[in-house]
């Protein structure tokens, strides 16, 4: 297995292993959407995006941000009329849950009150099914980790569902502490030493 940074071209497979591991508001809202994402994280310089491939198979991604405020900016940025339109029609048709998207804007303005200044964050880290539990989530987060301390940054945070048991058990597993509780979300964060 080989980890190396994602470039604009790897976005629609890093779209697609995110749409098809994770249930997020994003995911939830469609794959165009999780497209957007991915090609404004990849080539955004307050980001950075690395890859676990076999061969040439990409089979898992994460993507950091040095500031997480200016990020949540960014995603938020990315929806159109139209997108508005079709999350309004998964609403009514109960594809998408209301109360999930409140949940998820009360847990980031908790964040904000507790983190108001910039902090680097993990934004997403998918691992296809079939890859999980061999080590492969836990190598990109200690390459991750390595280059945030070559930049000379002290703290790293990520955040889940409190319902997420397998992601806050691996996040604990790795050292992270949880600092923030609100809303069904929970921030953790790690020092790096």
């Amino acid at each position: 297995m080989l980890v190396k940074p994602l470039t604009l071209k790897d976005f629609q497979k890093a779209s697609l292993i995110h749409f098809s591991t994770l249930s997020d508001i994003s995911s939830l809202c469609g794959l165009g959407i999780v497209k957007k994402l991915y090609k404004k994280l990849i080539s955004d310089d307050n980001h950075f995006c690395l890859g676990a491939w076999q061969r040439t198979d990409l089979i898992a991604l994460i993507t950091v941000s040095y500031d997480m405020n200016n990020s949540d900016k960014l995603m938020h940025g990315l929806f159109s009329f139209s997108d508005f339109l079709r999350i309004t029609m998964k609403i009514l048709t109960g594809k998408l849950s209301l109360w999930r998207i409140f949940q998820r804007l009360v847990f980031e303005n908790s964040v904000k009150r507790y983190l108001p200044n910039k902090y680097s964050s993990i934004v997403t880290l998918c691992v296809e099914d079939k890859f999980q539990r061999k080590g492969i989530g836990k190598k990109l987060v200690k390459t991750a980790i390595m280059r945030l301390k070559e930049k000379k940054i002290n703290y790293l945070y990520v955040d889940t569902r409190e319902d997420n048991l397998k992601a806050l058990s691996f996040y604990k597993s790795l050292g992270f502490k949880i600092v923030l509780q609100s809303a069904g979300g929970i921030l953790l964060k790690i020092k790096l030493k």
